[in-house]
């Protein structure tokens, strides 16, 4: 079946509920902060990509979301902890 669980990329329809931070498309990940967010989750989009406005806390029922920082550890967040997130490099 092409249909995948919540969250996952739907490859088919080339839509994800995570999304790139737009502010690294220039860096490569050894020059990046360890603490900056790499990923994180968003509304489903194509091929998401953005900021602290894109984010969501809607996918879970304890409002928060993963993410995916640039040292490759994932943490998942809670809505009232989203303006602690470093964004830029």
């Amino acid at each position: 079946s092409n249909k995948m669980r919540k969250g996952w990329v739907k490859n088919d329809e080339g839509l994800s509920e995570f999304a790139f931070n737009a502010t690294l498309s220039d860096m490569k990940r050894a020059e990046m902060p360890k603490d900056v967010v790499l990923l994180f989750e968003t509304k489903l989009a194509k091929n998401p990509a953005g900021e602290a406005e894109l984010i969501t806390a809607e996918n879970h029922p304890i409002k928060g979301c993963f993410v995916l920082f640039a040292d490759m550890h994932v943490a998942f967040v809670r809505a009232e902890d989203f303006n602690n997130l470093r964004w830029k490099p």
